[in-house]
């Protein structure tokens, strides 16, 4: 799932809509906090999520709510991150 800049109502939407879990995330808004990021996050439960981010912007509570459920993280600040797919599974590579 690619969240991209979505807002709060666009993330509440898809949290109604969204049944099962993805394996990849794009995480909304750099990684920065907004009110329903957890849940946002227990609902897809990601396998992995990519956070575009500088040193400068990510929040350490969307790193957190993400390790808690056990979602392995990629920060583009550490280097390139290739994602690559057979279509029935995927590797992630940084």
């Amino acid at each position: 799932m690619f969240a991209g800049d979505a807002e709060e109502a666009r993330l509440e939407e898809v949290m109604n809509q969204t049944e099962g879990e993805y394996t990849l995330l794009k995480v909304p808004h750099h990684g920065r906090l907004a009110a329903n990021n957890e849940t946002f996050f227990e609902t897809v439960n990601p396998e992995y999520a990519i956070i575009t981010s500088s040193d400068k912007n990510t929040e350490e509570e969307v790193v957190s709510a993400l390790e808690e459920l056990g979602t392995t993280i990629y920060l583009t600040r550490e280097g390139n991150i290739q994602v690559s797919s057979d279509g029935n599974s995927i590797q992630v590579v940084q």
